[in-house]
């Protein structure tokens, strides 16, 4: 089951539709004690994104604040919430697509739409979230090769797909290595646990295919290939101009990162965390150049498309969002370029 605690109404324009309907507020200072002068605001936390695999679970739970003007000792006045307990009951529209316990266990059971509502039982509050379920007809692994050094680890991430092309969380994915004595999978014992998301740890020498199977036994694949230390060899090289890290273009068209980890400049499918040797970029891009900047990074292929990844607070990634990108997107506009370079705030191309 996925165990990923993620707060819906923070996460709106990427997840399910969630219709907060509130209880009634009056003027005055919010009176956490009594509720008077307070608006109710009912949230649901869990797993869950907009359009969900068929035959998955997912735990979800409820919350409840009071939210209301009040003159605080230390910031003044202003709008305050206070964490409440609340007692929820839980239904769905159409069982027939998704079902959920008095718990708030979900279960998506065939492709259809659904909605998933909470009701505080005392007060009457509620919220509701909509959700898509899709039949998973293909699960693909990101990136699809990886080229490792012994004793590297990496992430890899699993995404279902339906007939249409259309993406869906993955709940329940189990992962298998061909040959645990080169490379092993692992993704019960990650910090936070992450469904669709697995670790892999090389061992030795060698070549292993790491497996995903999903619902339907629909099964992707990634292959690991886990070569010495020093057999790395690089055609370009760029150093992060106002950050530890580094990241180059290996002899086969690969970029690799290895330093100092931030808001996804490392490239790596959902990679967290420091490292001290390369780990290979996600996605399936083969590049010329590449070139490291503040937490952004971006790279140019042969044919001169530009693709980046990283901090994306200022728009470096140039892909029309201010979304940070933990694995490479193009560029929009389509255009080719002969060099590019990566500033504090800002990327230029030639």
């Amino acid at each position: 089951m996925f165990r990923a605690w993620i707060p819906l109404l923070a996460l709106i324009a990427a997840s399910c539709a969630d219709f907060s309907l509130t209880g009634l507020g009056s003027s005055g200072e919010c009176n956490p004690n009594t509720a008077e002068n307070c608006t109710r605001v009912l949230h649901v936390y869990g797993p869950i994104s907009d359009t969900l695999a068929d035959s998955s679970s997912a735990q979800l739970e409820a919350g409840e604040e009071l939210v209301g003007y009040c003159n605080d000792l230390f910031s003044g006045p202003g709008t305050c919430r206070f964490q409440v307990s609340v007692a929820v009951s839980w239904s769905s529209s159409d069982e027939r697509v998704a079902t959920i316990d008095a718990l708030g266990e979900m279960h998506t059971r065939a492709p259809g739409l659904v909605s998933i509502t909470a009701t505080d039982r005392v007060n009457n509050v509620s919220v509701t979230i909509a959700c898509l379920v899709i039949r998973v007809t293909a699960l693909t692994i990101a990136p699809e090769t990886l080229s490792l050094v012994i004793g590297d680890t990496s992430y890899v991430a699993a995404t279902a797909t339906d007939a249409a092309g259309t993406s869906a969380g993955v709940f329940g994915v189990s992962w298998r290595s061909s040959n645990p004595q080169v490379a092993t999978v692992d993704s019960a014992t990650l910090t936070p646990a992450r469904d669709g998301v697995a670790l892999i740890r090389t061992v030795s020498l060698g070549t292993a295919t790491v497996t995903a199977t999903g619902a339907h036994g629909v099964v992707g694949s990634v292959t690991v290939t886990v070569v010495a230390a020093g057999a790395l060899t690089f055609k370009s090289i760029s150093a992060g101009t106002y950050f530890d890290y580094t990241c180059g273009v290996a002899s086969g068209g690969r970029a690799y990162c290895w330093g100092a980890y931030a808001n996804g400049n490392l490239g790596n499918a959902k990679i967290s965390s420091d490292t001290t040797l390369p780990v290979q970029v996600g996605g399936t891009g083969s590049y010329a150049t590449v070139d490291a900047g503040n937490r952004t990074t971006c790279a140019l292929t042969p044919a001169g498309a530009a693709w980046c990844w990283g901090m994306n607070g200022e728009a470096l990634v140039g892909d029309g969002t201010t979304d940070d990108r933990y694995v490479p997107v193009s560029v929009a506009g389509g255009g080719t370029y002969r060099s590019l370079s990566v500033g504090g705030d800002h990327v230029c191309a030639i």
